[in-house]
């Protein structure tokens, strides 16, 4: 064997389902890596179909091929000194499995089958338990731990017993704002722990963005040591790692805890810096990207109203469109005034609009709301739900059908916090065609806001610190007599910084009602009483529970958080279930 070797680590272009897309980007890859004097080349998880074709991998057009795909690559690898290490699925006798298959100078040495699968990938794979297989080469042994594989620290032993000095990662995991720094803890653990080198690469961002951008972060650890790193969502390429191959004691490292202390607002976390607020506006301009391209949409259609929400989706819009190179006029920005309307909201909407030198325009909805409540009888005078509900819904009609008359997409505003509250109408502000914000809190809206007022400076920044001092509100109900929000959504269901403290231990943590209270009385014991902590996280629950049918069927949207309510994997919930047993744990405080 060789002392040093280079390795690739690569993230080839995806293009969902289509294998000769994929295949196509795969053996360029390959050749490239070869000239320029790599040993070895890996790819991600199930990087010749794409890792989120869903119920697609049933179909035998996917996984009847792979065969011939390994052969094609088989014949690029044949005059070559590479290795390549190349993830599909593979079905064998009527079972199919998630695959490493690694070809050497034209030979398949052989599989290499995922064995630790997740709930959504149990539905269609099957796991493997046979013994720890590796693969020799002339450079190196290689053992192969696919995805959430590389946690399995009894696994990843057993490969270093059976010879290997090269463990690789390929993987397919959604990017979050704190990925990166939580995949470079596993594996630095697993990497010194066995004393020997570890080599992670994930999906390209060209993935399905259904829910989720995925993370093409490149890493290579030695003993511990960083050797190689290629942060996600830099346009993927090839990541060189290199370095021997050669196998340590290992150290005894405690691993580290995964408790930590209770932040305030955990989706900010303590000690954060900018990046991790770059990071959230990047996983939402790649999303955006991706469905625009796969769309061939031409424009994008956004209501604003010069709210937190809106305003962060179209700071993320420009930005996809700048990233494109596309002309920012193309963003179609839409205000649409009618009886709660103030002043204030609707001058920030257009002044933010001029300053980011999009198209805007202003189309008022009352006469065709009071129209449409002389059609169903409802009297203007009486401001229940129907009033309020009327010019939502009639605020996405005119998106809708400005979507389609510019061949754009309608792009969603709401953020998680509404969405987990119900806090939207029904077809209403709750539909869009791509739910930008869909798994970011109103909390860390407002931080996201701020963090791009800092980094634009001049006059735009003080519109958006002017927006975030302005009252949450759907401007629903007329204003006050002095013009002013009359309707505060904070005063209504309580405030944003309490919910989003209780959804993150409700969801993530899956605390019971009662844990969440005691943590919550001991975080906010400086700010609310323990009785209003109480009302408001019983108003959680209640509004919880009965607003899953709206989660039910949301749009699709990136997740950015480590917390998502998508009903595609993300959370699973039925429509409903009751809220009385968690509820009475509550009442008995």
């Amino acid at each position: 064997m060789k002392n040093t070797i280079k390795i690739a680590l690569a993230a080839n272009e995806i293009s969902v389902a289509d294998i000769s897309a994929n295949l196509k980007a795969i053996t360029d890859i390959i050749k490239e890596s070869a000239e320029n004097g790599a040993n070895a080349v890996v790819f991600p998880e199930l990087s010749v179909t794409g890792y989120f074709c869903g119920d697609l991998f049933l179909n035998s057009k996917l996984t009847d091929v792979w065969a011939d795909a390994l052969n094609e690559i088989a014949e690029v690898t044949f005059d070559s000194s590479v290795t390549a290490f190349i993830g599909l699925p593979i079905n064998i006798d009527g079972s199919l499995y998630d695959c490493v298959a690694v070809v050497n100078k034209g030979e398949l040495l052989g599989f290499a089958p995922k064995r630790n699968l997740s709930y959504a990938e149990k539905r269609i794979f099957v796991s493997d338990n046979d013994p720890a297989i590796v693969f020799e080469t002339d450079d190196a042994v290689y053992g192969v731990a696919i995805g959430d594989d590389i946690l399995d620290t009894y696994y990843c032993r057993k490969l270093k017993e059976a010879g290997a000095t090269v463990i690789v990662n390929p993987y397919a995991s959604a990017m979050t704002a704190t990925f990166e720094s939580e995949k470079k803890a596993q594996v630095r653990y697993l990497s010194e722990t066995l004393g020997l080198t570890v080599l992670s690469v994930g999906a390209s961002p060209t993935e399905s963005t259904t829910d989720t951008v995925f993370a093409d972060y490149m890493l290579a650890i030695k003993n511990g040591e960083i050797i190689a790193e290629q942060k996600a969502l830099t346009n993927g390429g090839i990541c060189y790692a290199e370095f021997e191959p050669t196998v340590t004691k290992g150290k005894n490292i405690e691993k580290p805890s995964l408790l930590e202390n209770v932040d305030k607002n955990p989706f900010i976390p303590e000690g954060i810096t900018d990046d991790y607020f770059e990071s959230c506006l990047k996983i939402q301009s790649y999303g955006l990207m991706k469905r625009m391209t796969a769309a061939h949409a031409k424009t994008a259609v956004l209501g604003i109203s010069g709210g937190l929400d809106s305003t962060l989706a179209l700071l993320a819009t420009v930005r996809t469109f700048d990233m494109m190179c596309k002309d920012r006029k193309d963003i179609i920005c839409v205000t649409m005034p009618c009886f709660g309307t103030t002043k204030r909201t609707k001058s920030n909407a257009i002044k933010i609009c001029e300053e980011l030198g999009v198209d805007i325009r202003e189309i008022n909805i009352g006469k065709a709301v009071l129209q449409h409540f002389e059609d169903i009888g409802h009297d203007p005078s009486v401001t229940d739900v129907t009033y309020e509900n009327s010019q939502a819904r009639e605020r996405t009609q005119i998106l809708m059908d400005l979507s389609n008359r510019y061949n754009g997409l309608v792009i969603g505003t709401g953020d998680m916090s509404e969405l987990a509250l119900g806090w939207a109408t029904y077809n209403g502000d709750h539909m869009s065609m791509y739910g930008l914000n869909a798994s970011i809190t109103k909390t860390l809206v407002r931080a996201l806001v701020d963090y791009e007022a800092r980094r634009l400076g001049g006059a735009i920044a003080d519109i958006l610190i002017d927006v975030i001092g302005t009252p949450v509100s759907p401007e629903l109900l007329p204003a006050d007599n002095d013009g002013k929000i009359a309707q505060k959504t904070e005063d209504l269901v309580g405030p944003y910084e309490l919910h989003d403290f209780f959804l993150y231990h409700f969801i993530k943590e899956h605390r019971s009602p009662k844990e969440i209270y005691f943590l919550a009385c001991s975080v906010f014991e400086n700010e609310y009483k323990s009785e209003t902590i109480l009302k408001w996280l019983k108003t959680f629950i209640r509004r919880f529970f009965i607003s899953q049918f709206k989660r039910s069927c949301v749009p699709d949207g990136p997740r950015v958080t480590d917390v998502s309510l998508s009903p595609r994997g993300s959370f699973s919930m039925p429509s409903d279930a009751s809220f009385a047993f968690f509820m009475k744990e509550l009442d008995e405080i």
